[in-house]
């Protein structure tokens, strides 16, 4: 299991839904994948997150793809006729998706928690790594689970402990399972 986190500066629901809008978030995604963090960003997005589902829609048409030319012979002379053709508004369910205002989150003790355990797993991963081990294969596991835990940490600086922008403060993490 991975997790995908990424920051909405504002999302749209649809009823109980959240409907995908690529153009809300502000950067691309961050992937959690070392079993080691996966078990630490679980247990913090159980306890802080709230779950939905996300619907994908289609992205809107622009007008002159609404419109169908139609072809008639007339004589020599061609004419096209442009008919309306009815818009899609299908959506599908996509999956899980976990949320939750960055504001909400800054000072809760499940926030502390989640920075306690990452610290923890970056001190025990650098402690393992020596000059003996540092370039063999096993050690990889490590390498990438500090790379995760700096990825995270720096995602986390920017959109929640020390933005001084407003429309950070009242977004939101967004993560879904893959």
């Amino acid at each position: 299991m991975t997790y995908n986190l990424n920051f909405a500066i504002k999302f749209k629901k649809e009823g109980e839904y959240i409907v995908y809008d690529r153009d809300s978030f502000t950067q691309g995604a961050i992937r959690i994948s070392v079993p080691d963090i996966v078990t630490i960003f679980d247990k913090f997005i159980q306890q802080s997150f709230e779950t939905t589902g996300l619907l994908d829609q289609p992205p809107s048409k622009v007008k002159d793809a609404n419109l169908h030319q139609e072809e008639k012979v007339q004589g020599k002379v061609t004419v096209f006729e442009e008919q309306s053709v009815p818009k899609t508004t299908i959506q599908s369910l996509s999956g899980e998706v976990y949320y939750c205002q960055t504001k909400k989150i800054k000072d809760t003790i499940a926030f502390q928690e989640f920075k306690n355990d990452l610290a923890e797993y970056l001190h025990k991963s650098l402690s393992r790594i020596n000059s003996d081990n540092l370039l063999k294969e096993e050690t990889n596991v490590f390498i990438s689970g500090i790379k995760e835990v700096l990825e995270v940490r720096n995602y986390l600086v920017t959109y929640t402990t020390n933005s001084s922008k407003k429309q950070y403060k009242e977004g939101y993490l967004y993560v879904m399972k893959t």
